[in-house]
Formats: structure tokens, C-alpha cells, sequence
């Protein structure tokens, strides 16, 4: 017994050392020099169905923060509108939740493709343009068709988040 609550007091008395000398912060910076993160989800056979969600995690360093989260759409010929009516949401647990829905262009009113590819056209477009999320942590961000009926030529979908400016007010030069 007393061998055991030797070890748990050794235990407890290293564990401030270890975090203390690994440098483990409360609050960690993003990554650098890279302050961005980019995420895909390839589509089955080129379609996305009306109701299915896609869910990105996204990770949130530091409350205070101002992020921009871009979609990065990349559509085949098959597709046959000129636009591409999205719906999201970006939620943490209970304490967050932000809906909002988007009606992309992809063609110019004369019909030419405005993102750039050739058999593969990829599109960006601001989702959200400033966010600042209250707490650190994880957070989803769901996107959908907001229609009722399945997008054929949609064959990969992602998500971009930059960090535009750091919690004391600083702007960050967004590539």
C-alpha cells in the first residue's frame, strides 16, 4: 500500500514539471507558416445527394480569432446549371451555431465556366467572410444542397479556413 502512494505522490508531484517543460499552453497558436486549413470530401460517382451532409471538423486554436472559411467546389461537364444553391451550418456543442445558405454561380450569363480546369473545373467562394468563434476548440461545419434533388458533376467538395486576423487585432496577409 505504501508502495502505491509512494508512486501516485511521485506521480503528481512530476506531472506540473512535465507540462511546465513540454510546454504545453493553455491556448496554442496556429500552425505556421501555413495558417490555413484545407479539407476535401471526394463524391461517389459524382453526385451529391439532396440531404447528404458533409461534416468538416475545423480547429479553432484561439477564441478571438477572425477566420474566413471558403468552399472550394470542383465539378465535371455533367453538371447541367449554371449555379449551385449550398446550405451550412458551423455549430460547436451547444455554445455556437451558425446557419446560412449560398447561391454559387459556376457559368457567366454567356455560359463559359468561371472557375479555372479543363475536364475538372474548380470554383472558390467566401462561405464566411469573418467569423470569430467565442471558444477554442473543434468545430463542424456541415454543407448540403440546399434543393431537393441530387447534383450530378459535383465530384469533390472542400473547405478552406484562413486566419485573418489574431486575437489582438492583427491582420494576417490572406494568400
Amino acid at each position: 500500500m505504501s508502495q502505491h502512494l509512494f508512486r501516485l505522490k511521485s506521480l503528481a508531484c512530476s506531472l506540473p514539471v512535465f507540462l511546465i517543460a513540454t510546454g504545453i499552453p493553455a491556448c496554442r497558436k496556429p500552425p505556421t507558416p501555413a495558417e490555413e486549413t484545407i479539407l476535401f470530401k471526394g463524391l461517389e460517382q459524382g453526385r451529391w445527394h439532396a440531404e447528404e451532409n458533409l461534416d468538416y471538423e475545423l480547429f479553432v486554436p484561439c477564441k478571438g480569432n477572425t477566420y474566413r472559411i471558403e468552399l472550394i467546389l470542383r465539378t465535371d461537364n455533367r453538371y447541367p446549371k449554371g449555379y449551385i444553391n449550398i446550405a451550412s451550418s458551423l455549430q460547436r456543442d451547444l455554445y455556437y451555431n451558425r446557419k446560412d445558405t449560398l447561391r454559387l454561380t459556376l457559368a457567366s450569363e454567356a455560359g463559359k465556366w468561371i472557375g479555372k480546369g479543363v475536364a475538372v473545373s474548380e470554383l472558390r467562394t467566401v462561405l464566411y467572410h469573418s467569423i470569430s468563434p467565442p471558444l477554442a476548440g473543434i468545430y463542424k461545419l456541415s454543407v448540403k444542397p440546399a434543393g431537393d434533388s441530387t447534383l450530378y458533376g459535383v465530384q469533390t467538395v472542400g473547405i478552406r479556413m484562413l486566419c485573418t486576423y489574431d486575437a489582438a487585432g492583427k491582420a494576417k496577409k490572406p494568400r
